[in-house]
């Protein structure tokens, strides 16, 4: 009879223990959050959605102060890159690496980028070969201070 006690307290023990850690998790969900490297994948010209996993590597969408974003990639046509919601990152790097096109961040709903770098900078980079052009339509929010890098001599508007 004891040792069945006992090992009724002992479960009952690690079943609190193990809903006060699932409670604390629900209350900081941001304790697991680790930085990440998202490339952009899609190169065809045309619309596409930030916030879906599918065009990031790795599935993303990026948003944390620690992420970076990357759509240096080699685009062939125009793209245009909706945000449908407030997105975080520490680094935005810009620029057609394949074809003088047109990268583009614009809103939908008055969704915003925020650049903020969780060690303390964010970075901005324009990059792109001869004739490419980088803009950004979407309302930017600047939590921490904000580093410009022009990799070229491209329009960054």
């Amino acid at each position: 009879m004891f040792l069945n006690n006992l090992h009724s307290r002992r479960n009952r023990r690690v079943a609190m223990a193990v809903a006060a850690v699932s409670a604390c998790s629900a209350w900081f969900p941001g304790a697991t959050v680790r930085a990440a490297d998202y490339t952009w994948v899609p190169t065809a010209g045309g619309s596409y959605d930030w916030g879906l996993a599918s065009n990031w590597n790795p599935a993303g969408p990026p948003n944390s102060n620690s992420d970076s974003a990357n759509l240096s990639i080699a685009m062939t046509g125009n793209q245009t890159i909706s945000l449908g919601a407030d997105y975080t990152v520490a680094t935005l790097t810009l620029g057609s690496t394949g074809a003088p096109v047109v990268t583009h961040i614009a809103t939908t709903g008055g969704a915003k980028l925020i650049l903020e770098g969780g060690g303390g900078t964010a970075s901005l980079v324009s990059n792109g070969v001869p004739g490419a052009v980088n803009r950004i339509a979407a309302t930017i929010q600047l939590s921490s201070l904000l580093q410009l890098e022009a990799s070229s001599t491209n329009d960054l508007t």
